[in-house]
């Protein structure tokens, strides 16, 4: 008997090549959330995206945040939206995704939330 392999879904500023890693890595049966994440609408994408993965799947049973962006310069040479953007994608993305789906787990009664940087 085979181990149950995990559905990964996996949301994304930019688009990247984790899904390909995760799915050769992991067998993992990924599927992308077709939700953007960008900072302009930030919260109500979070909030669109976690309620297809729980319409889908009707579960969530872990949240790993692991967005982060590191673009910058000298104090006196940063540009307000370059540290705009930092923030938005390092700070405020996960904090928004965990706000929303704590009320998903505290339903389910169990949950992970993991946050990397």
């Amino acid at each position: 008997m085979s181990e149950p392999r995990p559905t990964v879904v996996v949301t994304r500023k930019l688009p990247s090549a984790i899904e390909a890693e995760l799915k050769d890595r992991f067998g993992a049966e990924l599927n992308g959330s077709d939700t953007p994440m960008d900072a302009a609408a930030m919260k109500a994408a979070v909030a669109r995206a976690v309620a297809e993965v729980e319409r889908a799947w009707g579960h969530i049973d872990i949240l790993v945040n692991n967005a982060g962006v590191a673009a910058g310069a000298r104090v006196d040479a940063l540009e307000e939206q370059v540290w705009d953007d930092n923030f938005d994608t390092n700070t405020k993305g996960t904090f928004l995704m965990a706000q929303a789906v704590a009320p998903v787990m505290k339903r389910q009664g169990s949950g992970r939330i993991i946050n990397a940087a």
